[in-house]
């Protein structure tokens, strides 16, 4: 078993899209649950990296925010990584403003992982555009899925572009791909199932006066393998 002094659990994140209010520039960023990746380093500064990322360009990208968050280095991250990194600490779906450098979140929101489930058809074109809307479409966008009120979703991904929607899913083109939110389980599908992550990066620290070692297989986390 190998020993660690600090854990860090950081999740994948997607930018949903993006919206401008007059000349100042904003993000929807959403961290996901189930694709994480876990930063471990012992008592003498060695790193393992543990991660069940499926993709590597989604995984690498995950431990540069992960290692600058554990290194207290976010100020060298450009500003979307930045944004992604910030989510990570609030979990839910996030609308971060950008403004004179400063990223301010404007809203946090839980998910109502009960009355929505998520799937994500990984992208082909990496040029094809994020989707992009109005600030307040992002607004009622977070209400619905918060509140679970699959109509009023619906009112919003109209107004987002590209975007598409029908009775039973409203497609959004992520940074990563097509995010499908629906109000149906999908029993068999080729599209990788995500959970949003309505809590916060989380920070394991091995006291110094235990008497025991944390080990690997005392992770509190499912999807270490």
């Amino acid at each position: 078993m190998w020993s660690y002094r600090e854990l860090f659990s950081c999740p994948f994140t997607l930018i949903l899209g993006s919206y401008e209010y007059r000349d100042l520039k904003g993000y929807i960023v959403m961290p996901i649950l189930n694709y994480r990746l876990n930063l471990l380093i012992s008592r003498s500064g060695e790193i393992k990296v543990l991660s069940n990322i499926p993709q590597i360009d989604w995984r690498n990208s995950t431990f540069k925010l992960c290692s600058a968050i554990a290194t207290n280095k976010l100020s060298d991250l450009y500003t979307i990584d930045l944004v992604r990194a910030y989510s990570m600490f609030y979990g839910g779906i996030c609308n971060f403003l950008i403004y004179e450098n400063n990223i301010l979140p404007v809203t946090i929101d839980f998910i109502n992982t009960e009355k929505y489930y998520f799937y994500l058809e990984p992208h082909i074109d990496v040029n094809t555009p994020i989707s992009k809307g109005k600030l307040e479409d992002w607004i009622i966008l977070q209400t619905a899925l918060r509140s679970g009120d699959f109509d009023l979703l619906v009112k919003a991904c109209k107004n987002l572009a590209p975007s598409n929607v029908s009775s039973e899913e409203c497609n959004i083109r992520s940074d990563c791909g097509v995010l499908k939110i629906t109000r149906r389980k999908f029993e068999k599908s080729s599209y990788l199932r995500i959970i949003p992550d309505n809590t916060p990066l989380r920070h394991i620290i091995a006291l110094e006066n235990q008497n025991s070692h944390l080990k690997i297989g005392d992770i509190p986390c499912e999807i270490i393998h």
